[in-house]
């Protein structure tokens, strides 16, 4: 009976331990550079050489504004340097209020850009204060961008900027020799942040960092690890390679052998972090052109998207930019589920709602068999009660005698714990699903208005008419209470721990658990909730049966 008790209370602390994970430990540290300035020159390694980017010439002519439009993007770009950073994501809203503006996705601190190097340092080769020539002024899917710079060497470099009319764009840079000596160029792709965005390492369980799948394996790099040691990879089997956030992904798609780093830029005030793409060294002789095209992904991580341009570029595992953690296997098909039932149900509590019943459904068999095993060892109760007492001074012999009490009456005392262990993995893949799905942000149901984030309502200050700040764990909505009761009610169902000092420590886990997952997602608490009403009535219905057949 010992061990039974201590098995329980390893697999409640176990699954406490694995959800609240993301409170329950430090947010790692990002050390802060001490010198500041701008970047005058950079280097990068390739197998063969040192190759100079981005040396900065003196400004030219006037810059021109162009725009970029897509069904999915809304931007500008300025004629001087090409750099993306004014991307926006055209269907995606900051907040929750009707006039809220687009999220921002690049910034000038964050941003993306393509470009030349080479080892020959007297090349005048395009910076970031290059005035190009525009074909237009709006690049659209039917508008490609057409950009000419003569470098007065004898080097033409034309760059084609097209949009796919989504989340796309495809850059292809052509370099014309019309001078009389052999050039060695190789191109570049960039995607560079200053600083970790506020509310990054929020939730531990979910990347956020550097992200790339190449040399068939996902690579996963935190700021952190960026920082210390960074990553480098040469090579072309159809990766790619990113920046993600929580909902949002930038990412280079090369199309050729390329390196790709992962590495923390030195010259600015706060931290700064870059992935790039570098190819290898090709021979521009006179008269000749060399080529390089890469595309560039900004969006959300929508799996329908990802899934499309996998298929579409022959990306390798482009869907493993969202985070499906652990249970990869389970937690895929889960995600394609909710998008199924999110496209003909349209409101997202709802399927939840569904996917609880689903699922209720399908673990029906394992839940009863759990239930019959608790109420037969919540009867046998009185009895281990009695064993405990008459060898209350020796614990062989009671642990003994107890044993022959559960084959006397055929109780299994692990029986009610296994086939909820069978269900952990899908808990815990429908726990990732819920943190991580676009379709839940945003989604109101209720009172609630966005279940991708905690229940707003606070029972401490009165629902918000006690105009007081109060610290986050006792932020408590209705929702995380309600659940809290239904978890209360539920242990009061099952067989009551002998041990009084267990008793009592199964006694405040609804409590512990209330307020470490106050601030948890309300679609995930709506689920255990919902989960949990539909477990006491099915524990209670096979209680009331269990008394009748004995009748």
């Amino acid at each position: 009976m010992d061990n039974n008790k201590n098995f329980i209370l390893a697999m409640l602390l176990m699954f406490g331990v694995l959800i609240g994970w993301q409170y329950l430990t430090p947010q790692p540290k990002t050390p802060q550079k001490t010198n500041s300035g701008s970047i005058t020159a950079e280097v990068v390694k390739t197998p063969s050489a040192d190759v100079v980017m981005n040396v900065v010439t003196k400004p030219e002519l006037p810059a021109e504004t162009i725009e970029i439009e897509s069904s999915e993007l809304l931007g500008k770009i300025s004629s001087r340097g090409i750099k993306l950073s004014d991307i926006k994501l055209k269907n995606h809203k900051e907040t929750t209020d009707e006039n809220s503006k687009p999220v921002v996705l690049f910034k000038e601190s964050y941003y993306a850009e393509i470009g030349w190097a080479s080892i020959d340092k007297h090349i005048k080769l395009p910076d970031e204060n290059t005035v190009w020539t525009a074909s237009c002024k709006k690049l659209s899917s039917s508008s490609p961008l057409i950009l000419t710079w003569n470098n007065g060497q004898g080097l033409v470099f034309k760059r084609t900027i097209e949009t796919d009319g989504k989340n796309l764009l495809t850059v292809k840079q052509d370099v014309l020799n019309n001078g009389s000596q052999n050039i060695k160029i190789n191109a570049y792709a960039l995607i560079r942040r200053v600083g970790i965005p506020e509310g990054s390492g929020k939730f531990a369980m979910i990347h956020e960092g550097g992200i790339g799948y190449f040399g068939d394996k996902l690579h996963e790099v935190a700021y952190d690890k960026i920082a210390k040691e960074g990553l480098n990879y040469h090579g072309f089997d159809g990766g790619w390679a990113g920046v993600t956030d929580k909902y949002w992904l930038s990412a280079i798609i090369p199309t050729s052998t390329s390196t790709i780093k992962f590495r923390e830029i030195s010259g600015y005030s706060k931290s700064t972090y870059q992935v790039d793409t570098l190819t290898d060294i090709s021979d521009l002789v006179p008269g000749g052109v060399v080529s390089s095209t890469a595309h560039i992904f900004l969006g959300a991580k929508d799996l329908n998207v990802l899934d499309g341009y996998e298929q579409k570029l022959g990306i390798k595992h482009f869907d493993l930019a969202i985070d499906f953690g652990w249970f990869y296997f389970i937690t895929r098909p889960l995600f394609l589920l909710m998008n199924w039932l999110s496209n003909n149900i349209p409101n997202m509590g709802f399927v939840i709602i569904i996917m609880t019943l689903l699922f209720k459904v399908m673990f029906f068999p394992l839940a009863n068999r759990s239930y019959k095993s608790m109420n037969r060892m919540r009867e046998l109760g009185p009895k281990i009660k009695s064993l405990q007492q008459l060898y209350a001074n020796d614990r062989v012999k009671l642990s003994q005698e107890t044993m022959n009490l559960y084959k006397k009456e055929k109780v299994n005392p692990l029986g009610g714990c296994l086939p909820q262990l069978i269900q952990f993995p899908v808990l815990f893949a429908l726990y990732k699903i819920f943190s991580i799905s676009i379709d839940i942000r945003h989604c109101r149901f209720l009172w609630i208005k966005d279940l991708s984030e905690a229940d707003p309502t606070s029972v401490f200050t009165l629902f918000g008419l006690i105009p007081v700040t109060l610290p986050d764990f006792l932020c408590m909505g209705i929702l995380p209470i309600i659940m809290g009761l239904t978890m209360f009610i539920q242990q009061k169902m099952g067989p009551a721990p002998a041990d009084p000092a267990q008793a009592k420590m199964f006694l405040i886990m609804p409590i512990v658990f209330t307020f470490m997952m106050a601030q948890f997602p309300a679609g995930i608490i709506l689920y255990w909730t919902l989960s949990n009403i539909l477990s006491i009535i099915q524990q209670w219905a096979i209680g009331r049966l269990s008394k009748t057949s004995r009748v």
